[in-house]
């Protein structure tokens, strides 16, 4: 990327970012008694950064996202892998991925939390099987478009289980698991956040519905805004390098 494309991005995310507080603004005339004024909000945010116990709660929301997550990823990724590679597994697997997808979230959650009860272990599983179902879809349609002549060709050269893996499938999918590792993230950290704010007494979505009940929108907002600033942080910190290396090959030099 150029730095005058660069300089234009920036530009434009700051334009955005204005029209948003201006339109923000306009609002809280209308609204004055729902929604409260930017830097109202900016005072909330601030003040609950310098909050120790601000920070209790993301960690126990980060957990739960990050076993969540993992888990899932573990899960539909070798799921993906073997129904893209075996009609059996196929056969069996996809009508229930289907059936998981169109799902709702919180019918998930509710259903694991009257088999399991009001626990963290209810917590973990919900998030797992709500996750799993789009990493698994993401994984085997990758799995799908591989090029059949490559195939043919570890099976004329009498490739083991492990080199087909390693020099076969995983190259053709690297896109297919990136996508998925991505998706499965932004999902985790939405539904475990549902999840905490339907059955759990801490972490950030019980912190969202406690003000909610308590009729303070600002926090509503301010706990909001900092919790998807701290995805916005891992997005472009974590993920985004990544990717970049990843697909560094991708890139054609400049003449």
């Amino acid at each position: 990327m150029t730095k005058s494309i660069f300089k234009q991005r920036i530009c434009y995310t700051v334009i955005g970012l204005i029209v948003t507080i201006v339109v923000w603004y306009m609002l809280t005339i209308t609204l004055k008694a729902f929604l409260h004024t930017p830097h109202v909000v900016l005072e909330n945010i601030i003040l609950n950064i310098l909050t120790f116990e601000t920070y209790y709660h993301i960690w126990l929301t980060m957990r739960r996202i990050l076993i969540g997550f993992i888990g899932a990823l573990l899960l539909g990724i070798s799921l993906g892998i073997w129904m893209g590679n075996k009609k059996i597994a196929e056969s069996f697997f996809l009508p229930w991925v289907i059936v998981a997808l169109a799902v709702p979230g919180p019918v998930a959650i509710i259903m694991s939390i009257l088999i399991l009860g009001i626990q963290e272990s209810s917590t973990l599983i919900a998030a797992v099987v709500l996750i799993t179902p789009f990493v698994t879809n993401i994984v085997y349609q990758g799995v799908r478009s591989m090029d059949p002549k490559l195939h043919e060709m570890s099976q004329l050269y009498k490739f083991n289980k492990r080199t087909y893996l390693r020099q076969v499938i995983l190259p053709q999918i690297s896109p297919s698991i990136l996508a998925a590792v991505r998706t499965g993230f932004s999902i985790a950290w939405k539904e475990v956040v549902l999840i905490e704010a339907l059955s759990q007494p801490h972490g950030i979505g019980a912190q969202i519905l406690s003000f909610y009940k308590l009729l303070q929108p600002d926090q509503v907002l301010a706990w909001t805004i900092l919790f998807t600033l701290i995805m916005f942080l891992i997005e472009f910190g974590v993920f985004r390098p990544i990717e970049g290396r990843l697909t560094r090959w991708r890139k054609t030099p400049q003449m």
